[in-house]
């Protein structure tokens, strides 16, 4: 017999038949939803395994699944041809990507352009750092179920390396963006500060973007945001294209 549990407890469902299938962590598995009083297929991924004895000639298999949770988008754009998920994957970056262009040079040309200059010059530094420290510290273990269940040594480990990930980024980030000498703290100090870092990360802004789109894609992919990663992938792929 084989029992299939969720990791957090929430339902189980046994079989009286053998489960056949290699097994390997990762292995996509689907339960009858009417088994669990769901309706349609449950979709989960194999986290462990277990081979229970109950006697010396008899014994039972466990599978401990996770369920793989996608939002009403996600379930539409999985249901879509290969041709929709690319023009639809491909366009949001494209409108993604003209509209930052966009406020960007309304910011730089509009007559209150200064004003917006000195408020990203003023905040940059620490909405992006505690961005940053929050994703590896929090919400990349906690999609990851490394806060889940009882506590284990390598999700503690894991974590650990995490949350040192995003202070060492945060750093990385805070000394790349390091305030000039004789800084004062005036308005048009903050304003001239945010053009400054605007022009120098600009100078080599697509090798930038490139280099970082495989972990913001590894990101969404671990927030369950299979739609966005789709987007992320292709838009990559073109661009790396583009540059060889």
């Amino acid at each position: 017999m084989t029992k299939i549990l969720e990791a957090n407890g929430n339902w189980s469902v046994e079989q009286t038949a053998d489960f056949k299938a290699p097994l390997a962590a990762g292995l996509k598995i689907v339960v009858d939803g009417a088994l669990i009083d769901r309706n349609g297929d449950v979709a989960c991924k194999l986290r462990d395994w277990r081979w229970r004895t109950e006697a010396p000639d008899k014994g039972n298999l466990e599978l401990v699944v996770e369920e793989v949770k996608q939002s009403a988008i996600d379930r539409w754009y999985a249901r879509q041809n290969d041709e929709v998920q690319f023009m639809v994957g491909g366009a949001i970056p494209v409108i993604l990507v003209f509209a930052l262009l966009a406020v960007g040079y309304t910011t730089m040309v509009g007559p209150g352009h200064g004003s917006l200059w000195e408020f990203v010059g003023r905040y940059i530094r620490g909405v992006v750092s505690f961005a940053v420290v929050i994703l590896f510290a929090a919400i990349l273990p906690w999609r990851m179920g490394l806060l889940a269940g009882s506590p284990k040594l390598w999700h503690t480990f894991l974590s650990f390396l995490l949350t040192c990930t995003g202070l060492i980024l945060m750093g990385v980030w805070l000394s790349a963006t390091v305030h000039p000498a004789n800084f004062g703290g005036t308005p048009a100090e903050y304003a001239a500060y945010a053009q400054g870092l605007a022009a120098k990360f600009s100078k080599s802004y697509w090798p930038y973007v490139l280099a970082t789109l495989p972990w913001i894609s590894l990101a969404f992919k671990t927030m369950g945001l299979s739609f966005a990663q789709g987007a992320t992938d292709i838009f990559a792929k073109s661009q790396k294209g583009k540059a060889s």
